[in-house]
């Protein structure tokens, strides 16, 4: 199976909270455009996803408009609350001192369900997801606990950037990390 994950669409207006419905702006829609175009450059794809957020869901209809295949609406895409977020870092902190090896950290407990639903439902197929920065660092981090010093949240990912999971019965494999390429320079974050 491929996971083809991408970042929603840069958003209208200032910074905001991660949590509000906020839609995208003119770059945001354009970002979406090329996103479009480079996947359609790689077609076919067997199912697009969404978190429900207008953001993402904005940038799935774009994606979807280009690829001609509908897209399904996923709550458990959605960006990461502050309450994860929290005790995300409570479970890091225990695990650092050796306190808790049974804590499981909640974004990575929901990144877990969606990979086990996804891979019963489309296994060997390709799997376009649309999403938040949160939910892709949690993906990568689950995926690749070894290298989760190279997803530090210091290093976000880019608004519609690319990045291309193999999940194959030997484990993930990273085919492309955060590919922006296809963006035209308007590379944001």
């Amino acid at each position: 199976m491929e996971l083809v994950l991408i970042r929603h669409g840069r958003v209208a207006g200032h910074p905001y909270n991660p949590t509000d419905d906020v839609p995208l702006g003119d770059i945001g829609r354009r970002q979406a455009a090329w996103t479009a175009g480079r996947l359609a450059g790689d077609a076919p794809y067997d199912w697009l996803v969404s978190s429900p957020l207008a953001r993402a869901r904005q940038t799935a209809e774009i994606i979807g408009a280009g690829l001609g295949k509908p897209f399904t609406l996923m709550g458990d895409l959605r960006e990461v609350s502050r309450r994860e977020v929290g005790r995300a870092l409570l479970v890091e902190l225990a695990h650092r001192l050796g306190l808790a090896a049974r804590l499981r950290d909640p974004i990575i407990a929901r990144v877990d369900a969606f990979l086990t639903q996804t891979r019963a439902a489309h296994n060997g197929q390709r799997v376009v997801v649309v999403s938040h920065g949160g939910f892709i660092w949690g993906t990568l981090v689950h995926l690749f606990p070894a290298q989760r010093g190279q997803f530090a949240r210091r290093r976000p990912v880019a608004n519609c950037a690319i990045t291309r999971i193999a999940l194959a019965p030997d484990g993930a494999h990273m085919l492309a990390l955060n590919d922006v390429s296809h963006l035209h320079g308007e590379v944001t974050a």
